[in-house]
């Protein structure tokens, strides 16, 4: 026994330092866990404590506030003067309807506003294709200023008015011909059309898919935005093999022909047609859309340029590009007359 003790001493001792090592582990286990937790705590606390700064300052903010009604919304669009109604609504916390006036500013412009139905009324022209600062409110009591600081900002061409995504999404195939020094473009896919707005409701009278080549319009397509028409172009897309496009948001039929939406619409058109692009050339497919106010909003869905020798022309036809599902790139009245552009350089 006396042979065998150095072994099973040593035995003992690696058996207790393993423990000890476990017992470490464990402990820094715990101590990593308690350090997560004192983190996570002190980051829950300091949160709490910024939420009470936070709304603390928004109590005493909404306190100081003269106003205990600030609201706006979009009225009518004069198109012949570019200008979006903005019409605002205003009830201070203290005033003598017999005595207290109000005025609004916009843009650095003094718009009164009229005392009628328990509440004061201004309605504004914002410049339909400017950004508007309303700025603040005065209240006067036979003299004596009250200022309210309302510090806002709206744009109305990407409120009032409606803007448009589109673009070309199924298969195509191209080939090149060199005696002709042509591209010839077989289409087969649709082109989605989103349309969004801010406001409640809005009217689309037509839709019609626009060939630009070289500059030069060469030819248009009507969308039929029916819903018979609609589910004919999602048969055509399906019969074909592509992608079913969503079904078309349902609206409301005016007298004149028209549609109404509410917030936001979609349609697609198929298209399943040949182009032949002569070298060195570019082909823009277009969307126009025109509104309620005869306004004509116009988006890229689609773009291939060529080069004198035939090859696609990324170089060129990337300006382009960037914009195809981006935004509006133009807007036009009934008389044609370029009202707004999101590049001079690119659309006219």
């Amino acid at each position: 026994m006396k042979k065998h003790a150095p072994l099973i001493t040593s035995v003992i001792s690696c058996v207790l330092a393993a423990l000890c090592l476990i017992q470490v582990i464990s402990l820094k286990n715990e101590v990593t866990n308690l350090r997560s937790n004192t983190n996570f705590d002190l980051s829950h606390i300091s949160n709490s404590i910024n939420n009470i700064y936070s709304n603390v300052s928004n109590m005493l903010e909404e306190e100081a506030n003269l106003l205990s009604v600030s609201e706006w919304e979009y009225g009518n669009i004069d198109v012949d003067s570019k200008t979006a109604e903005v019409i605002w609504t205003i009830i201070p916390k203290v005033y003598n309807p017999d005595v207290t006036t109000a005025t609004l500013f916009c843009n650095g412009q003094e718009f009164p506003l009229t005392y009628e139905n328990n509440q004061y009324v201004a309605t504004v022209p914002a410049p339909l294709f400017e950004e508007c600062h309303f700025s603040h409110v005065i209240l006067n009591d036979n003299g004596t200023i009250r200022t309210q600081k309302i510090d806002w900002y709206i744009t109305p061409r990407y409120e009032a008015l409606p803007t448009v995504y589109t673009n070309y999404s199924g298969s195509s195939t191209g080939t090149l011909n060199k005696n002709t020094q042509e591209y010839t473009w077989v289409t087969s896919g649709s082109i989605d059309i989103n349309i969004n707005t801010y406001r409640k409701d809005f009217e689309i009278r037509s839709i019609e898919i626009v060939e630009v080549l070289d500059g030069v319009e060469i030819g248009r397509i009507p969308v039929d935005i029916s819903k018979a028409g609609q589910m004919q172009y999602q048969a055509l897309a399906e019969k074909t093999g592509n992608a079913v496009p969503e079904g078309q948001t349902s609206g409301i039929e005016t007298e004149s022909g028209s549609m109404l939406y509410n917030d936001s619409a979609y349609f697609s058109y198929f298209l399943n047609k040949t182009y032949q692009i002569p070298y060195g050339s570019m082909l823009l497919l277009y969307v126009d859309v025109v509104d309620g106010y005869g306004l004509r909003h116009r988006a890229l869905a689609d773009c291939t340029a060529l080069t004198e020798d035939g090859d696609l022309d990324n170089y060129r036809s990337e300006p382009f590009q960037m914009y195809i599902y981006a935004e509006t790139v133009a807007i036009y009245d009934q008389n044609d007359n370029l009202l707004y552009t999101v590049d001079t350089s690119l659309f006219q």
